[in-house]
């Protein structure tokens, strides 16, 4: 018994040791975030003890036609409609329990608040209008109004009336909203900037009457409705103006001082605010203000019935008014808002009040100028609770990279031996020791603290060997996910995620779960730049990764500032703290990275604010020391997307001067740039060539300065030709004239092939082409490969397939070493990622396959790019408006990680060509486990046997 007692601890380091060793597969990152974009209008519902689901929805409506609603408990969408792509707004009007939707398009739709299903969907316009607009009359009708024509919608019955208010071919109508009244609908329309009334008695539908008011000639944007009250700017915006149901009367406002005007209330009172003030009118009682504020930050409740107003005050002091008692406020109390790295400022404030025996609760939902939703509430005397937070600029991604997290300890300790290379013999021999006695010591600490979570999980007592067994593997998640330090893992699956949004803010985000690590906002000044194809970018750099411990890793982002100015920020990648910030005060043209590191290991950025050495700085600055490191020449193309003149120049970094090497001047006529791409900056190659029969090697002309162009006609909107140019040389290394490839243009640039997808107007299906070049025109079979020997590629590959979905991304994976197959990710309208590997789209393939080619691998061409189920990344998962999918390589050469951005977030990481450096899933490490206990066991009976029988034969 004591003996076995003697051999348990090392039996279980064993067991232990045999778990940690478990493959990661079961442990594998798929996490998705879903995001409704920058709110224009939050709707609260207002209080129904009847209805607990609809008081915890709040209704939102995006920048980016979006219909969504938010629970107010955790924050989380409950349901959301993506509407078609249009610069057009979505406007709504919402009842009790439906919300009804309107667009130009002349389609209204009605949906259920509390599943989001559509109950009702009418074609009522049959051409597209300007000016268009949606009203709730009463419970059971709804003005739908196309310009000058209204439709009465009755919800119930689902049919409608019509009505027009006559106009001038060249004038303008557009609607306003509805007064209130007992006996008619009453609804505003301004007409050649003078406001007119349609009239429809509420008992006789069939009849209708306009009522011009001729006094008030107004600036239609400005005007607010509450009740029986219509209040507006006059046209001149002098003066403001009213209309009381009987006669037009004029305020005693400066009406250039006015920047807004809403209704409190629905029975006549308005708040009207501007530069450095609030007013609050009662026109019910006078046209005297009955309160005012130094403050312009005053808002009206957003719910329907309205009722309560908040007035937002110095140090984020939350003032809240009842509309009846204007003069004595309900409470203030502070809002805290973590200023922490920038924060953007507010741009909005909704808020509702809920009574309930008397006591009173406030929700308020604050949004940034960065579209970050923080959610508060308060109940009594309680002070503001921070209760959850959105972070809806996630949804306007701009740029993303992975970085690996800091070394370890140990990692940290074994760079830490080789860091004296000037050092005496002595003074390394004892750096050396010292450093492996630190990391035997680090070593021993880590798996006796593993052992000692381990054994602290399982109780001895209670738990059966079946169950020890079968909980072995749950154990070793719990194990791995506690109390873990900041530093890389061994394969490098750990990373964050930066992304910078194009609303001015950077995140890291943690990729095994999608949390957001830390924030940094730029502030309300931010500008994004724009690239060669006028897309807004905002460029993200990384100048010193987290592969050293000698030297502070850093990003950096550029940036446009209002007034024409640059702004520089740079960060810590790991941390968020802001390292520095400046402002230049000249407007940047172009930014770009030298691609090799200083003697303090970081990539400086070149920033061009014009192509004279003086208009050109380093950052950081350069050393002249630094200088002499950047002996070989660094080219840059300059495009003209207009001229399409097309430049390569070298750069002397001494001088900072641009030397034009060649200039490309074509007749661009009708044509601009549809799309550019060029190969990925130390892009790692998979192999030099194809080994085909009789062990010939088919050479890849390998140019790692190809970039591709495709030129497109601006009145038919069709790709007409693609280029594939040297940039150092300037030589057209292919080209090719296109038929019906219409524009959007995908491509992707990669070792010696290019993939292009487009929808092909002549055969009506979506299309994928791929051209593959190669180094020699017949097959060679040499000791010495000298990719440099031609200038122009000696032979294509050229062939097209039909692809059986629409495309909105279209990238490559990346890995390690690029040994493994690449494929191309493909990302599609219905919200799916698929994996095409490039084996299927080869330029290569042919109906007849002979049998050196069957031998070879090669695929036997057929028109249709067939993948099966297994080949969609993102499984059940939906990502909706994917811009674009991101890659980058881990530890094992068989994983790529892939982060796909649009509307949603989706982040993983795939196996391009299997799992061939890991072991498979339904690998048996119980059975591995057993026997290594059973050997042990083995090994101390034989022992002890061995023993008995010595000690017996030296008796006889």
């Amino acid at each position: 018994m004591n003996s076995s007692n003697k051999y348990l601890p090392f039996i279980l380091l064993i067991t232990f040791i045999s778990i940690s060793s478990a493959s990661d597969a079961a442990l594998k990152t798929e996490w998705t975030q879903k995001y409704i974009g920058c709110p224009n209008g939050m709707l609260f519902e207002n209080f129904n003890r009847k209805n607990e689901n609809l008081n915890d929805l709040i209704l939102v409506t995006s920048d980016n036609n979006t219909l969504s609603t938010l629970s107010m408990n955790y924050g989380t969408i409950n349901w959301r409609h993506l509407f078609e792509d249009s610069s057009n707004e979505l406007r709504i009007a919402s009842t009790n329990k439906a919300v009804f939707t309107i667009f130009p398009d002349g389609i209204v739709r009605g949906f259920k608040k509390l599943t989001g299903e559509m109950f009702y969907e009418e074609l009522l316009a049959s051409n597209t209008v300007e000016n268009y607009n949606i009203f709730i009359v009463d419970n059971y009708n709804v003005a739908a109004i196309f310009d000058n024509i209204v439709y009465l919608i009755n919800t119930k019955e689902k049919s409608h009336n019509k009505y027009n208010i006559p106009k001038d071919v060249k004038t303008s109508v557009v609607s306003i909203g509805v007064l209130d009244s007992e006996s008619s609908y009453h609804i505003v329309f301004s007409s050649a900037d003078t406001i007119s009334l349609i009239n429809i008695k509420k008992d006789d539908l069939e009849t209708q009457t306009i009522t011009k008011l001729d006094k008030m000639v107004v600036n239609h944007r400005t005007c607010a409705v509450s009740g029986k009250y219509l209040l507006c700017q006059t046209k001149d915006n002098t003066q403001l103006v009213y209309y009381d149901g009987k006669d037009v009367k004029t305020l005693g406002v400066d009406g250039k001082l006015v920047n807004k005007i809403s209704g409190v209330t629905n029975n006549g009172i308005f708040l009207i605010s501007g530069e450095g003030f609030s007013k609050i009118y009662d026109l019910n009682i006078n046209d005297s203000p009955v309160i005012e504020k130094s403050s312009p930050n005053c808002y009206v409740m957003s719910t329907t019935d309205k009722g309560y107003l908040a007035c937002l005050e110095e140090n984020n002091k939350f003032v809240l008014y009842n509309a009846n008692k204007l003069t004595k406020p309900v409470f203030s109390k502070t809002l805290e808002v973590d200023m922490k790295n920038n924060y953007s400022g507010i741009k909005d404030i909704f808020f509702t009040v809920r009574e309930i025996d008397g006591d009173i609760s406030v929700f308020v939902a604050m949004v940034a100028n960065d579209c970050q939703i923080d959610f508060y509430e308060t109940a009594g005397e309680e002070s503001f609770t921070h209760e959850w937070t959105r972070y809806e600029d996630l949804s306007y991604i701009s740029q993303s990279d992975f970085i690996d997290l800091p070394l370890s300890e140990m990692d940290m300790l074994f760079e830490k031996e080789f860091s004296n290379p000037d050092g005496s013999i002595i003074s390394n021999f004892t750096l050396r020791i010292t450093s492996q006695i630190e990391q035997s010591q680090t070593l021993v600490r880590k798996y006796l603290r593993y052992v000692s979570k381990f054994l602290g999980k399982i109780n001895f007592k209670t738990l059966s060997t079946a169950g020890f067994m079968s909980g072995l593997k749950n154990k070793k998640q719990e194990l791995f996910d506690d109390d873990q330090p900041l530093e890389r893992d061994y394969f490098k699956f750990k990373k964050y995620i930066i992304a910078t949004t194009l609303k001015g803010s950077i995140y890291a985000i943690n990729n095994e779960n999608g949390n957001v690590v830390w924030k940094i906002s730029i502030g309300s000044n931010f500008v994004p730049l724009t690239d060669i194809l006028n897309n807004l970018i905002f460029p993200f750099f990384i100048q010193r990764t987290t592969d050293s411990s000698m030297f502070r890793n850093q990003g950096v982002v550029t940036y446009g500032v209002i007034g024409g100015k640059t702004g520089i920020l740079a960060f810590n990648m790991i941390t968020g703290e802001i390292l520095e910030q400046k402002i230049i005060s000249k407007k940047l043209i172009r930014v770009e990275q030298i691609p090799k590191q200083n003697s303090e290991r970081m990539k400086n950025l070149i920033l061009f604010f014009g192509e004279q050495p003086n208009d050109i700085e380093y950052y950081p600055p350069l050393k002249e020391s630094d200088i002499p490191l950047y002996d070989k020449p660094f080219y840059l193309l300059w495009i003209s997307r207009e001229t399409g003149q097309l430049r390569g120049t070298r750069f002397d970094f001494k001088k900072k001067y641009l030397q034009t090497v060649w200039v490309f001047n074509r007749n661009m006529g009708d044509e601009y740039i549809g799309n550019i791409v060029g190969k990925q900056v130390n892009e790692k190659t998979q192999s030099l060539g194809y080994v085909i029969g009789h062990n010939n090697v088919l050479y890849k002309y390998l140019n790692p300065h190809m970039i591709a162009i495709a030129f497109a006609s601006k009145k038919t909107q069709h790709v007409t030709e693609v280029i594939i140019l040297d940039t150092i040389t300037g030589k057209t290394l292919y080209s090719s004239k296109l038929k019906g490839a219409q524009m959007p243009f995908k491509m992707v640039l990669c070792d010696n092939w290019l993939a292009m997808s487009f929808y092909n107007s002549k055969t009506r299906r979506q299309q994928m082409s791929v051209v593959e070049l190669f180094d020699g025109h017949e097959f060679k079979d040499v000791s010495s490969i000298n990719l440099w020997s031609k200038s122009y590629p000696s032979n294509f590959s050229v062939q097209s397939y039909l692809f059986p979905q629409g495309v909105t991304a279209f990238s490559v994976t990346k890995t390690d070493i690029g040994l493994t197959t690449r494929s191309l990710l493909v990302g599609m309208p219905f919200g799916s990622i698929a994996q095409i590997s490039k084996r299927q789209l080869d330029g290569r393939r042919v109906f007849d396959v002979t049998q050196e080619q069957r031998e070879e691998g090669l695929v036997q061409y057929i028109p249709e790019l067939i993948f099966t189920p297994d080949q969609y990344v993102t499984g059940n998962n939906t990502v909706l408006q994917i811009r674009q999918i991101s890659s980058h390589s881990a530890g094992l050469e068989s994983v790529s990680h892939i982060f796909a951005f649009g509307k949603d977030l989706y982040c993983t990481y795939i196996y391009p060509s299997g799992k061939f450096d890991m072991l498979h899933d339904d690998f048996n490490y119980h059975l591995i486990i057993a026997i290594l206990v059973s050997l042990v066991l083995g090994s101390i009976l034989t022992r002890y046997k061995a023993n008995y029988h010595s000690l017996k034969q030296s008796w006889m």
